[in-house]
């Protein structure tokens, strides 16, 4: 239930321990998010270089043909004619999606109790 914290009955094959699992908050996404379009700074702090940032969202590998990229962590591409730089994650019955519109310096981060956000 919301605001409280729950034991998961299920088990994780050892393969994906180290990609996943990772336990947050919107809150705390939104501070990844606020460095992610700011040039790596959050407030007074700087957890990433400009340079860094950029090379976390150079768009890399083509995915399938289109135009989205694969880049460091981050989907590239474009909605609606705007860049976007996108990562979601899915596990079990929780998802999360985190979009970057760097242009307008706007994020949108969505986490659901849910496998789906149909």
């Amino acid at each position: 239930m919301f605001g409280h914290a729950f034991a998961y009955e299920g088990t994780s094959p050892p393969t994906i321990l180290p990609s996943r699992l990772l336990i947050t908050s919107v809150e705390d996404l939104s501070y990844l998010a606020v460095a992610q379009l700011n040039d790596g700074r959050y407030g007074d702090s700087s957890i990433l270089s400009p340079q860094g940032i950029t090379e976390l969202h150079d768009p890399t590998v083509r995915v399938n043909g289109g135009d989205a990229h694969h880049a460091i962590g981050w989907l590239v591409g474009t909605f609606d004619d705007e860049p976007l730089i996108d990562h979601g994650g899915l596990l079990y019955n929780f998802r999360s999606q985190i979009f970057l519109l760097p242009e307008k310096g706007w994020a949108v981060i969505l986490l659901a109790n849910a496998s789906g956000f149909e």
